[in-house]
């Protein structure tokens, strides 16, 4: 699939979601399914797998995301998946999400921490984000161990990186010289 083609579902998305009101209901939809299928890559290959009838992957998804997903977002799974396309899913949704962020005025960041982080410590990071930004900042949250400490915040293509295994990197870097 071309990138064209992965605008023109998210265009489609976005305008049925425009329709319906649904724009968050659906970004927040596409979010989790996004973060579902980064997490099992195996569930992308059984979805597009032509050795399995189509009816049982549709029926797939609805055992794994009817009820928890906006519906039409789960609509847009199975259209996918008729059509050959899911392996594309995480195109169409990055696409969405800019049409998304561009309609609300609003960024996207994704903060990845050694450990999670408290409600707390999220609204004061949220609000330091939004006030750098100059606009709301929706954020989802990763933990990744292998960070050892700090967090490293993704925002708009700008990386704010303030992990004790960077720092230890650069340091080793400079010894190494």
């Amino acid at each position: 699939m071309t990138n064209k083609t992965s605008k023109e579902y998210a265009v489609a998305a976005f305008s049925l979601a425009k329709d319906r009101g649904s724009e968050k209901s659906i970004s927040d939809s596409l979010l989790r399914v996004s973060k579902e299928l980064r997490e099992n890559p195996e569930y992308v290959d059984l979805l597009s797998s032509p050795g399995i009838p189509v009816e049982e992957r549709l029926a797939c998804l609805d055992k794994a995301f009817s009820g928890i997903i906006d519906d039409d977002c789960l609509s847009l799974l199975k259209i996918l998946c008729e059509n050959g396309k899911m392996r594309y899913f995480d195109e169409i949704a990055k696409e969405y999400s800019a049409l998304y962020q561009i309609y609300t005025k609003t960024a996207f960041a994704t903060v990845i921490s050694a450990r999670g982080l408290t409600a707390d410590e999220k609204e004061r990071l949220k609000a330091a984000l939004c006030c750098r930004m100059k606009k709301e900042v929706e954020i989802e949250y990763r933990v990744d161990k292998d960070l050892i400490g700090g967090i490293m915040v993704i925002v708009d293509g700008c990386v704010i990186d303030g992990t004790v295994k960077t720092k230890l990197t650069r340091i080793k870097e400079v010894i190494d010289k």
